[in-house]
């Protein structure tokens, strides 16, 4: 996730759209970041992205978690995006990252509306 982050310039680019950006770099970090934060979306590397959703709707805020491949192959971006809605490639434009954290926004919104309405 690093790569996509710095190389692909997605962490910039997010900071530029005025978007807050927090690291972790270990299972506990994350436990805790989640933990004590409150956060609408997680980007995580796409191998890893099962174990972290199962955290994510562990947290109170319940975070949609959004897979980030780096230089993908065409087959591993149709195997993410056939999985998990909303996918980020890197590295790309900053376009291209906002179009998909307002998508998946705009889900996380619906969803939550829908589970208000329960």
């Amino acid at each position: 996730m690093p790569a996509a982050l710095d190389e692909g310039h997605l962490r910039k680019d997010l900071e530029k759209a005025g978007h807050r950006v927090r690291s972790v770099g270990t299972r506990e970090e994350l436990d805790s970041a989640l933990d004590t934060g409150s956060y609408d979306l997680v980007f995580t590397d796409f191998k890893s992205a099962p174990s972290v959703e199962t955290e994510a709707k562990g947290a109170s805020s319940k975070p949609t978690v959004l897979p980030t491949l780096f230089n993908p192959s065409d087959a591993d971006l149709a195997a993410a995006t056939k999985e998990y809605h909303c996918v980020v490639k890197a590295p790309g434009s900053q376009k291209d990252y906002l179009a998909v954290v307002n998508e998946a926004m705009a889900i996380r919104a619906k969803e939550l509306k829908a589970e208000k309405q329960r």
